[in-house]
């Protein structure tokens, strides 16, 4: 199925570069193979179900020879068998179902298995529980690599004081989302450390982490449910506190202007909302819950220049949370309300000061400027 979403998503990109041949090569081998797991777990199940039928045959022979010789016996009369052998069906069905059902099982447990590790992935929560943060996050010598051969980030040294706000610029590579990712709690696998205050964030509990810290991602997923489950995902939460986050997310007059409100239905993958829409809801997620640490990935990457501005400027205007930005974004405007600006190149941080500084030592990126 992924393929086939792949294919089709990517149409343009292979037309492009002419890999049609290599895609239709990929597809003959995936369907190759999923011809083969047919094939193999198909002889199983007809295997199961003749154990089954065989089962099946087997008891009734035995229950109804163990009747005869009861009513032989005395013990049963000829209305009893009659009943027994009107009865035994109910009795043998299940028992012939079990073999299937058994192989169904045993066929899902990979899957089960595999949904589970990517579910743990390689996080590893601690224990530690922190009520919200005071100072602020500190990176001591922070690295990170994907593969052994190649360190995405290198020896990351900077503190984020809480309550202002911090944007992360740098060419495509250069490590923004990566930063990012190992600061939600993402990766673990990192070294040097990450401080709450004074407290390693693999040492804190899942849930002390995602209280504390808000993700708001480039692309914002909606569940196939109503507005307001996919604003409180699901959890209770008073009127009074969702109408606050709403209107902090700028979306109370859109919200205003629906028929059925926040009983809204989302439809497939937010298609009945804007991309401005869709980023106002996942902002007003992260609000609701009073994130202390708000890190946002590229969240205005995909809106048009006027939303994203107005949608910036309302995360610039935030004083109760430390505020971490990546952004290709480089517009003057919007950038002088940060209060530092870090510039990242080939994993390292190159630069880092207010707007006018970096301008007048040339350390920002050109593109957008």
């Amino acid at each position: 199925m992924q393929d086939l979403q792949d294919a089709f998503g990517g149409f343009r990109l292979i037309l492009s570069f002419g890999i049609m041949k290599a895609i239709l090569k990929k597809h003959d081998l995936k369907n190759v193979s999923m011809e083969q797991a047919k094939r193999k777990n198909r002889n199983q199940l007809i295997l199961c179900s003749c154990m089954g039928l065989f089962t099946g045959f087997f008891s009734t022979v035995v229950i109804m020879a163990a009747t005869v010789w009861f009513c032989l016996q005395g013990m049963l009369s000829v209305g009893m068998v009659i009943a027994f052998g009107q009865l035994i069906g109910k009795i043998i069905n299940p028992v012939t179902e079990l073999p299937t059902i058994i192989a169904n099982f045993r066929t899902a447990k990979p899957l089960q298995a595999r949904m589970e590790k990517l579910m743990d992935g390689n996080r590893k929560a601690g224990t530690e529980t922190l009520p919200g943060i005071r100072d602020g996050i500190t990176l001591e010598q922070l690295s990170f690599r994907y593969q052994e051969d190649r360190e995405v980030l290198q020896e990351l040294s900077f503190r984020f004081e809480n309550g202002k706000h911090y944007a992360i610029v740098g060419s495509s590579g250069s490590g923004k989302s990566t930063a990012l990712s190992l600061l939600s709690g993402y990766y673990s696998d990192y070294e040097g450390r990450i401080l709450l205050d004074q407290t390693e964030l693999r040492q804190l509990s899942e849930k002390s982490r995602c209280s504390l810290v808000g993700v708001v991602s480039q692309d914002a997923f909606l569940f196939n449910d109503t507005l307001q489950n996919n604003i409180t995902l699901f959890e209770d939460c008073p009127r009074q506190m969702l109408d606050k986050a709403i209107e902090e997310a700028g979306l109370k007059e859109f919200v205003d202007t629906l028929p059925e409100g926040l009983q809204t239905m989302v439809e497939e993958s937010g298609k009945n909302f804007s991309g401005g829409e869709k980023q106002r809801i996942s902002l007003a997620r992260v609000i609701l819950r009073r994130s202390s640490v708000l890190l946002l990935d590229e969240f205005t990457a995909n809106l048009d220049e006027r939303t994203a501005k107005e949608i910036e400027q309302q995360i610039l205007a935030r004083k109760d949370s430390l505020v971490i930005t990546v952004t290709h974004r480089l517009n003057q405007e919007i950038l002088r309300q940060y209060d530092r600006i870090l510039v990242l190149s080939q994993g390292k941080l190159v630069a880092s000061g207010t707007y006018e500084e970096l301008q007048q030592k040339k350390a920002l990126p050109v593109s957008g400027l």
